[in-house]
C-alpha cells in the first residue's frame, strides 16, 4: 500500500533487484519513533520535493531539514533513509544557490552512503558533488573575467 502512497520515497528505497533495502537498516528509535518517520517523515520528505519541483527551494529545505530531524529519531545516521532525503536538500540548496551547504550536507550523503555500502546512493552524491565542483570552477572562471574587466574599465576611465 505504502508503494502507490509514497511513490517517490518507496522507489529510492529499492535496490537494483526492487528489494526494499531499508529493512535493513538499524532502527535506533522505539516503534513510535519509527511510525512517526514511516508517515511524517515520508510526508515532509515528499511536500519538500514537491517544494522543490514547484521552484520554492526555501520550504523545500525546510521540509527536508524536519524530516532529516525525525527519520535520525527512528534510524540514526546511517540510514538509507537519511541518505535519500539528504540527496533532496541537496538539489534544494544547490538550486537556491546556497553552495555551501549543498557542499557540506552532500559530504555527509556520500560519508553515510559508503558507510552503509550503498552503491546508488554513492553515485548519486558524487553526481551532486561533480555539479557543485564544476558550478564552483565555472564561477570562479566569471569572477576572474569580471574582475579584469571592471580593472581595465578603471584603468581606462582613469587615463
Amino acid at each position: 500500500m505504502a508503494k502507490n502512497i509514497y511513490p517517490i520515497v518507496w522507489s529510492a528505497c529499492l535496490d537494483q533487484n526492487g528489494s526494499n533495502r531499508s529493512t535493513t537498516d538499524n532502527h535506533v528509535g522505539n516503534q513510535h519513533d519509527i511510525m512517526i518517520a514511516m508517515t511524517e517523515g515520508v510526508h515532509l520528505n515528499n511536500t519538500g520535493h514537491a517544494a522543490f519541483k514547484w521552484g520554492d527551494y526555501d520550504t523545500a529545505i525546510r521540509n527536508y531539514l524536519n524530516a532529516i530531524e525525525i527519520k535520525l529519531r527512528a534510524y540514526g545516521e546511517k540510514s538509507l533513509h537519511i541518505c535519500i532525503t539528504l540527496s533532496g536538500l541537496n538539489d534544494a540548496y544547490f538550486k537556491k544557490g546556497d553552495i555551501l551547504n549543498a557542499k557540506m550536507e552532500c559530504e555527509r550523503m556520500l560519508r553515510i552512503a559508503t558507510t552503509i555500502n550503498n552503491s546508488e546512493q554513492v553515485r548519486i552524491a558524487k553526481e551532486i558533488l561533480k555539479d557543485i565542483s564544476d558550478f564552483e570552477n565555472t564561477q570562479w572562471f566569471f569572477s576572474l573575467i569580471f574582475s579584469s574587466l571592471l580593472f581595465y574599465l578603471w584603468y581606462w576611465v582613469s587615463l
